[in-house]
């Protein structure tokens, strides 16, 4: 009579405990270091983008223009500290096996910039131009742009990687995506530069500078738009020519090979840039490369 009950209970048990195992919520899954790293990088260059243009607007003056060559000081550093924080956050993430909130990331990101908050304090309070300046409002400072950039990045669900290298669906994958990254890079950084360069010149107006800067401006806010959007390759190449009209028609009035050669160079660098980027994303392109890639093989190979 035991034996009986005893097999009876046994499907029973067995069924409960399949059905547990089935309806059981699984752990979510991390993404890898490498989203961590790429999600700090890109929200350190952003928060640090922020500081010299706070400087700038706050502080109108003639010598502001000098801050445009600094920018990639102040971009390196908020990239290196972003790694930093990135890395924190994922081994945070790791220990705790599971996805951090917001509030946690921020809070991991005010840890980590409190050592740098008091050191900027101590070396910048030495100037004597900087004497009138309060801790608390150093404090709010540092609070309010490191918030920003820690809660909008690390674990975040941004993906900066992989929209820097996205290329086109078919293809040579490898080269699109160092076209892509490359270009998107500097047309991003420039776009930074004409923001700082349009605020300095409309604080000191000059009639001929601020049209260079403006067009500048349009320009680079233009390309941000279209080396990011997910377009076709038909409507892909007319807004590239479209945009490019201004450094087409600077480098034939403007900046000629003997009176800036440095704007020139840049220029057809620039130029030679768009056309690598277009060209890897040509279905032409990849048909040639396939062929030549057999041809090779054939010859060499066989």
């Amino acid at each position: 009579m035991i034996a009986s009950d005893t097999q009876h209970q046994m499907p029973y048990v067995y069924g409960e405990i399949l059905s547990r195992s089935m309806y059981q919520a699984r752990e979510p899954e991390l993404p890898g270091i490498g989203r961590f790293l790429s999600q700090g990088a890109a929200g350190g260059a952003f928060v640090s983008f922020l500081f010299p243009l706070t400087i700038v607007l706050s502080q109108p003056d003639t010598w502001n223009i000098l801050i445009i060559f600094f920018l990639p000081f102040f971009l390196a550093i908020g990239i290196i500290f972003g790694l930093f924080d990135g890395f924190l956050v994922w081994v945070c993430s790791r220990l705790a096996r599971r996805p951090l909130n917001a509030m946690t990331r921020v809070l991991i990101g005010l840890v980590l910039l409190a050592i740098l908050a008091g050191v900027w304090y101590v070396i910048s309070t030495v100037s004597s131009k900087n004497q009138n300046l309060t801790f608390e409002a150093y404090l709010y400072g540092e609070i309010v742009f490191l918030t920003v950039g820690c809660a909008l990045a690390p674990g975040s669900g941004l993906q900066p990687w992989r929209e820097l290298v996205r290329g086109a669906k078919f293809g040579p994958r490898l080269l699109a995506g160092i076209t892509g990254l490359l270009l998107r890079v500097v047309v991003v950084f420039f776009l930074m530069e004409s923001i700082l360069a349009a605020i300095c010149v409309l604080q000191q107006p000059q009639p001929g500078e601020l049209t260079f800067v403006m067009i500048t401006l349009a320009h680079f806010l233009a390309a941000s738009i279209i080396v990011f959007a997910r377009m076709k390759f038909w409507l892909l190449v007319p807004l590239a020519l479209v945009v490019n009209l201004p450094i087409i028609y600077a480098i034939k009035t403007e900046f000629s090979l003997v009176t800036e050669p440095v704007f020139f160079y840049i220029s057809i660098s620039y130029l030679a840039l768009w056309a690598a980027f277009l060209l890897t994303r040509w279905s032409l392109t990849h048909s040639a490369l396939a062929f030549l890639k057999e041809e090779l093989r054939y010859y060499v190979i066989d």
